[in-house]
């Protein structure tokens, strides 16, 4: 655990295990927000894609201690600020390896559960923040700085091609993208 209270908000880095959140969501003692089915199918999809090719990069959680304090840990209630649709993508997945009846299916879930088991997850907290402050840090967390990691990772998934740059000069604000000319036909 780190914490910083430089700032007049205490804040503090934890790494968990994905087995003890999941366990979490699932007693209700972190509460997600509400979510978009699509959005966690797509996640379930993307871990299923990718756990066993390749290495997974998750990125950090954050959430809100709503009771008790970062120095204890983080074993008070936690309300998500980012993260839910990942959170839940996860919970849906253990249980629908956990239920799988067939040999074959049996081992493959057997063997996906063990690593997801293992992995950890590094969650950033927050302490004393207001409504209005978990609101605007969701919406910060939402515009263009995740619009250009969207983009960067859509297109590493595609082999590349994109320079890094080009993408992110598409989302310069207060500019427009500039249209390109095409050929006529």
């Amino acid at each position: 655990m780190m914490t910083d209270g430089m700032f007049s908000k205490k804040q503090g880095l934890y790494l968990a295990s994905l087995s003890s959140l999941i366990q979490r969501v699932q007693e209700r003692t972190i509460i997600l927000r509400e979510v978009n089915p699509c959005h966690v199918r797509n996640f379930k999809q993307y871990i299923l894609s990718y756990v066993e090719k390749q290495p997974l990069y998750i990125p950090p959680l954050i959430g809100h201690l709503d009771e008790g304090e970062l120095k204890d840990g983080f074993e008070g209630r936690i309300s998500m600020i980012e993260g839910s649709h990942r959170l839940k993508g996860f919970v849906q997945l253990f249980e629908t390896l956990e239920k799988k009846k067939n040999i074959q299916e049996a081992e493959t879930a057997s063997s996906l559960l063990t690593m997801l088991k293992h992995t950890m997850i590094t969650m950033q907290l927050y302490e004393g923040l207001q409504d209005e402050e978990r609101d605007q840090l969701y919406v910060h967390l939402h515009t263009s700085e995740s619009w250009i990691k969207y983009h960067v990772a859509l297109n590493k998934s595609k082999g590349g091609g994109r320079n890094v740059n080009q993408v992110i000069s598409r989302k310069t604000p207060g500019k427009r993208p500039a249209r390109q000319k095409t050929k006529g036909l």
